[in-house]
C-alpha cells in the first residue's frame, strides 16, 4: 500500500482461484490508496525481513513507551511505521505494476 509515495509492504501473496490471481490487502482507511504489486530479488526479500523485524520492534517500544507515560500515543505513526520511498525503491526491489483504488465507508 502506498500514500505520499511511501510504501508499506503487507505479508499477503497472490493465489489462483478460478484462473484469476487473488491478493488480500489491508487498507486500513477509506479513501484513495495505491496498490503496488512489486517484485523482489533474494536481496529484496532479505530487506523486507529486516523491515518488518524493524516494525515489530518499533510497536513494542510504542506499547512499552504507552505503559510507561499513559494515555495517548507517545511515537506519531510515522516513527513506528516508517514507509519506504517507491520513488527510489531499495536494491533488490522493483515495481511491476501499480492500481489506484478507492475505498468506499460502508454506510450498511
Amino acid at each position: 500500500m502506498s500514500e505520499d509515495g511511501l510504501c508499506w509492504p503487507q505479508s499477503s501473496v497472490f493465489r489462483l482461484v478460478d484462473g484469476a490471481w487473488v491478493v488480500d490487502a489491508y487498507f486500513g482507511l477509506t479513501g484513495e490508496h495505491t496498490l503496488h504489486v512489486v517484485t523482489a530479488s533474494d536481496l529484496g526479500v532479505s530487506l523486507i525481513g529486516y523491515y518488518r523485524r524493524v516494525l515489530t520492534r518499533n510497536s513494542e517500544r510504542a506499547k512499552e513507551l504507552l505503559a510507561q507515560f499513559g494515555d495517548g500515543n507517545p511515537v506519531p505513526r510515522e516513527g513506528r511505521w516508517p514507509g519506504i520511498p517507491m520513488s527510489a525503491l531499495p536494491k533488490g526491489l522493483r515495481s511491476e505494476v501499480s492500481v489506484t483504488v478507492t475505498i468506499a465507508e460502508d454506510n450498511a
